[in-house]
């Protein structure tokens, strides 16, 4: 299997204004934010994010990667030409300084280019194999290769990814260590390779099998498998190879504002404190729900 890194100034002015949209509550707000703080945000400008909103929310999740790679290929076609055009408004929209956007947008992306490299030769390295990717999951699926889109997260610290479609999405954050980013595209990887939702939504046992699928109340809009499934991958990432203490992580999450965002957190992490000592986490799955 290969690893292509797609990453270029369009795919970083889709995904800007995408997540700066905040189209679906799973996005964070960090991109939003700086917008705000740094642009005038009028009345033509709320009318195009709604518009946004509407079309992304139809799209939903799994045509991300599709966009991205329209995107990466020059916004080819007149498949997506309101989205396009909205790209367009926001791109030249100047802002309380007097920069356009694109200007932003090509700065952070500089950035981006210049690590590309560094994050290619670590994907090959023994320590982020394919094999630690898998080991957690009892299916697995086979890719002949795997889009990595990396784009810039205008946050310092605060960043984002997801495995949505056809590849992963990661953020690159103003202040970063690569230790970090490999995690975050191991993560993702976990949700593409890993497949283990395909193993929970058949799983063995047909009453349990009703339980993962079951939404959960009073967290971000997840069902109890969705919450199975992170619970594997921070395992892998986070915990295996990263090596971060479970209780501190923990203690982090329930400072959390947001009670659905909080919930949705603790919920995965305290399924980690349990997963950590088992041999056999697949087995431990009827404690997680």
């Amino acid at each position: 299997m290969k690893y292509v890194i797609k990453s270029n100034y369009n795919t970083s002015l889709l995904h800007f204004v995408d997540y700066m949209s905040m189209w679906n509550e799973h996005i964070n707000n960090h991109n939003y934010i700086w917008f705000k703080k740094n642009f005038y945000i009028n009345s033509t400008d709320k009318m195009y994010l709604e518009k946004y909103r509407k079309i992304r929310s139809r799209l939903g999740w799994e045509k991300e990667s599709t966009l991205l790679i329209w995107a990466y290929n020059n916004f080819t076609g007149n498949k997506h030409k309101k989205i396009k055009e909205i790209l367009l408004h926001f791109e030249n929209k100047r802002s309380r300084s007097g920069i356009p956007l694109s200007r932003y947008i090509e700065k952070k992306q500089s950035k981006i280019d210049k690590v590309i490299p560094r994050i290619e030769i670590k994907l090959t390295q023994k320590k982020y194999s394919l094999k630690k990717v898998i080991s957690l999951s009892p299916t697995q699926k086979k890719y002949k290769k795997i889009n990595i889109f990396l784009v810039p997260s205008f946050n310092r610290s605060e960043y984002q990814a997801g495995a949505n479609g056809s590849g992963v999405m990661i953020e690159i954050p103003g202040r970063f260590r690569i230790r970090e980013v490999m995690t975050l595209i191991l993560h993702e990887l976990f949700h593409k390779v890993g497949n283990i939702s395909t193993y929970l939504d058949k799983y063995p046992d047909k009453k349990l099998r009703k339980v993962l699928n079951r939404k959960v109340d009073n967290t971000m809009e997840s069902r109890n498998k969705d919450i199975v499934e992170e619970s594997f991958a921070y395992l892998l990432t986070n915990v295996r190879i990263n090596k971060e203490n479970v209780n501190v992580k923990l203690r982090e999450y329930k400072k959390i504002r947001s009670i659905r965002e909080r919930n949705y957190f603790v919920s995965i992490w305290e399924n980690i404190k349990i997963l950590v000592g088992r041999k056999d986490p697949i087995e431990t799955i009827p404690e997680l729900i």
